[in-house]
């Protein structure tokens, strides 16, 4: 199988990569930088840092991971914009190759966010809940899916990836996690019933 990855990079990519090298699959991924992806992923990769029709018509499936990090910034209105521009124009520019394509993918994986759901309260919540909450979460979320979805037809079957929390032992936000219990001050707040999805 030949898989196109965009965020191959990012935590989630990398693993997603790794997984399917064992399997033997054929992986190209779209980076901005491509010297940087090299040191970061295996050599046996292919790298591109633009999308070509040519790039869509020869990949079985098109998992669409990319977009600016969430937790690394302040929420200002400008890391807001890259936040939203980052997702959104990546994806209309995979769907539109994909719509214009000869021989499209099979599948699209397309990430979007349990912030889809907006803040929530206590109550478990799956799939198939639909009374978001409106915020910004939900607002890049939702329209993220929605522009995915118009890859959706008889020949591209589109999936939708609501990623929680990533947890990794040694990136991302578990590791900032850690850090107060590492210095000796990390507890429960308040009762400390509070949840994470």
């Amino acid at each position: 199988m030949n898989y196109l990855i965009t965020g191959g990079t990012g935590l989630i990519g990398q693993s997603i990569i790794a997984k399917l090298l064992q399997r033997h699959a054929s992986i190209t991924v779209l980076t901005r930088n491509i010297s940087k992806a090299k040191k970061n992923l295996p050599l046996a990769v292919k790298f591109i840092e633009s999308l070509s029709l040519a790039d869509i018509d020869h990949n079985d499936i098109v998992i669409n991971l990319a977009g600016e990090s969430i937790a690394d910034k302040r929420w200002s209105t400008a890391q807001k914009d890259k936040i939203c521009a980052s997702r959104w124009s990546l994806t209309q520019k995979i769907v539109s190759l994909i719509q214009a394509s000869q021989s499209p993918p099979q599948l699209l994986i397309s990430g979007s966010a349990i912030g889809v759901y907006g803040r929530q309260s206590s109550k478990p919540i799956n799939e198939d809940y639909i009374n978001f909450n409106r915020d910004f979460t939900n607002t890049v979320c939702e329209k993220w899916e929605s522009i995915a979805m118009q890859a959706n037809t008889e020949s591209t079957r589109v999936a939708l990836l609501r990623t929680g929390i990533v947890l990794d032992k040694h990136l991302g936000a578990l590791a900032k996690m850690l850090l107060p219990f590492k210095l000796g001050i990390g507890g429960k707040i308040a009762q400390g019933d509070q949840i994470m999805s």
